[in-house]
C-alpha cells in the first residue's frame, strides 16, 4: 500500500508509472505497473566492461532528476541501490521499488513506532512480516529486529545495508533528503571501484592490518574529480553533504563537460587544460586561421625579400657604374677632379640607400669604405676640407673600419689641410708686403681678400686667429 501511495504521488519520467490501485472485495490492495524490459544498473555492474562512464553517468542524471522531483515532492526514496534502477531496451531510466519511501511532514505515510520494515518486492518472510502482491499484511517487530534488505543483514534503520546513510542505519525516523544524496554516493562509487560496498569491506576485513593501504589503493581508481563529488556525497555529517540531488547532479554534468565542479580546489594549469579541453574545436580553429595567417604573412615577406633582393642588387649595379664611371675620368685637371667627385658621390649615395637592406654585408661596407677613401682624398687634393670631413665623419660609422685606418684618414685630412693653409698664408702674406711697399693698389687688395675668400671655401680660414 505504500508504494502505491507513493508512486501515485509522482509522476515523472524517471520514475516507474502507476496505471491503476483498486481495492478488492476482501479489501486487498491490487494496482497495476508498466512493465519495462530491460536490465537494473546491476546487472551492468556485473556485466564487467559493458558500462562506459559517460553512458553510466548519463543514467545516474536521470536518477538524480527523478529524485530531485520526489525530493520536491518532499518524499524521500530510502533504499537506493543498482538493484532499484532499471535501464530500459531503448535508454529509458526509471526508479523502482518505493516500498519503504518515506513521506516528510506527512503522518499517512509515517512509520509505525516500531519503524517496521516493510519490503515491497517478490514475496519474503522475517519472522511475523509478510508481503505478497495480492495480500499484505503487516505486524509489529521490536525496535532492535533485523530487517531484510538484500543480500546482507543490517540492524536498527530501513533500508539495504551498505548503502544506507549513517543516520538512517541508526532511525528510519531521522532521515531526510541528504541520505538519498549518501546512496547515490555510495553507488558512484561502486562503479569505479568495480565493488559493492559489502564486498570493499569484506576486503578491508581481511587485511585489518593493511586498511589504510588498501583504502588508498581504490581511491586512485577512482578519478580526482569524481573522488571529491563522491567523498561530499558519502559525508558522514548530514549538514556536509550535497544538500540538493540538483547540486550532486550539477557536479557530475560539470565533470562530463570538462567545467570545474563545486568541492574540487585548481591550479591555474589544471584550469587552463580544463579549459583547453572544453574548447578543443575553437582552439583547433583558431590554430588553423592562424597557421594560414602565417603562411600568408611569410608568403608576403618573402615577396617583399625577393623585391629588396632585386631592389638591393640594382642600387648596388648603379653604384659599381659609378666608381667606372669615375675611373674613365683623368685627374689631370680641377675640373676633371670635380666630376670624378661627383661620380665617386653618387655611387656613395647608392651604397647609402643599401643600409637599410638586410642584405648589406661585409662586401657592400668594404665596397663604401673604398668609395670613401677616394672621396676624401680627391676631396684633399682639391682643398675642399670641409667634404673630406664629411666623408671621414660617414664612413667611421662602418663596423670594418678599424681605428687605424680612421687615424690614418684623419692625419692625411689634417697634413694636407696645413699645407693648404701654409699655401694660402704665403700668398696673403705676399701681397700684404707689396701693398706695404708700392702703396693702394686696388688690384692688389683684390688678389688679397680673394686669397681670404679662398681661404674661407678650403676651411682653412678658421685657423687665423689674426
Amino acid at each position: 500500500r505504500r508504494e502505491a501511495e507513493v508512486m501515485s504521488i509522482l509522476e515523472h519520467p524517471n520514475i516507474l508509472p502507476l496505471y491503476e490501485m483498486q481495492t478488492q472485495e476482501k479489501g486487498n490492495l491490487q494496482f497495476t505497473m508498466k512493465k519495462v524490459d530491460g536490465q537494473t544498473l546491476r546487472d551492468l555492474f556485473e556485466a564487467k566492461g559493458s558500462l562506459e562512464e559517460r553512458k553510466f553517468l548519463g543514467i545516474l542524471l536521470k536518477v538524480f532528476d527523478g529524485i530531485a522531483y520526489a525530493h520536491a515532492k518532499k518524499i524521500i526514496h530510502r533504499d537506493l541501490k543498482p538493484e532499484n534502477i532499471m535501464i530500459g531496451a531503448y535508454g529509458e531510466v526509471y526508479i523502482l521499488d518505493w516500498g519503504i519511501a518515506k513521506k516528510l511532514e506527512n503522518k499517512t505515510l509515517e512509520e509505525k513506532s516500531s519503524d517496521v520494515l516493510e519490503i515491497a518486492e517478490p514475496p519474503k518472510t522475517q519472522g511475523g512480516i509478510t508481503n505478497k502482491l495480492e495480500d499484505k499484511t503487516v505486524e509489529e517487530e521490536p525496535s532492535n529486529a533485523l530487517e531484510i534488505a538484500g543480500p546482507y543483514k543490517t540492524q536498527g534503520g530501513i533500508g539495504s545495508a551498505g548503502y544506507m546513510s549513517p543516520e538512517q542505519q541508526k532511525s528510519a525516523s531521522e532521515v531526510n533528503e541528504t541520505s538519498d544524496i549518501y546512496s547515490l554516493g555510495k553507488i558512484l562509487r561502486e562503479y569505479y571501484l568495480g565493488l559493492s560496498p559489502w564486498e570493499e569491506i569484506q576486503n578491508l576485513m581481511l587485511s585489518p592490518q593493511d586498511n589504510e593501504s588498501q583504502a588508498l589503493q581504490n581511491e586512485q581508481k577512482i578519478p580526482k574529480e569524481i573522488l571529491a563529488i563522491a567523498k561530499k556525497a558519502i559525508h558522514l555529517k548530514p549538514q556536509e553533504r550535497y544538500p540538493r540531488a540538483q547540486d550532486f547532479s550539477a557536479d557530475i554534468e560539470n565533470y562530463l563537460k570538462g567545467i570545474p565542479i563545486s568541492v574540487q580546489d585548481y591550479r591555474l594549469d589544471e584550469l587552463f587544460l580544463k579549459w583547453a579541453k572544453r574548447h578543443k574545436q575553437k582552439i583547433l580553429l583558431f590554430s588553423v586561421v592562424f597557421f594560414l595567417f602565417l603562411l600568408s604573412i611569410s608568403g608576403v615577406f618573402a615577396i617583399q625579400r625577393q623585391s629588396n633582393a632585386k631592389r638591393f642588387q640594382k642600387i648596388y649595379q648603379e653604384s659599381i657604374q659609378f666608381q667606372e664611371k669615375a675611373e674613365w675620368v683623368p685627374e689631370t685637371e680641377h675640373q676633371s677632379k670635380a666630376l670624378k667627385i661627383k661620380y665617386l658621390l653618387d655611387a656613395l649615395n647608392s651604397l647609402n640607400l643599401l643600409t637599410v637592406f638586410p642584405q648589406f654585408s661585409k662586401e657592400t661596407q668594404q665596397a663604401k669604405l673604398k668609395v670613401g677613401e677616394k672621396l676624401i682624398y680627391l676631396a684633399c687634393d682639391t682643398e675642399d676640407y670641409s667634404l673630406a670631413s664629411y666623408i671621414t665623419n660617414d664612413i667611421q660609422e662602418l663596423s670594418e673600419v678599424s681605428e687605424d685606418k680612421k687615424q690614418a684618414l684623419l692625419k692625411h685630412i689634417e697634413f694636407t689641410q696645413n699645407k693648404t693653409l701654409k699655401a694660402h698664408l704665403d700668398r696673403l702674406y705676399y701681397w700684404i708686403e707689396t701693398l706695404k711697399k708700392t702703396g693702394a693698389d686696388a688690384e692688389m687688395e683684390e688678389n688679397a681678400l680673394f686669397e681670404i675668400v679662398r681661404m674661407n671655401e678650403d676651411g682653412v680660414a678658421n685657423s687665423l686667429e689674426e
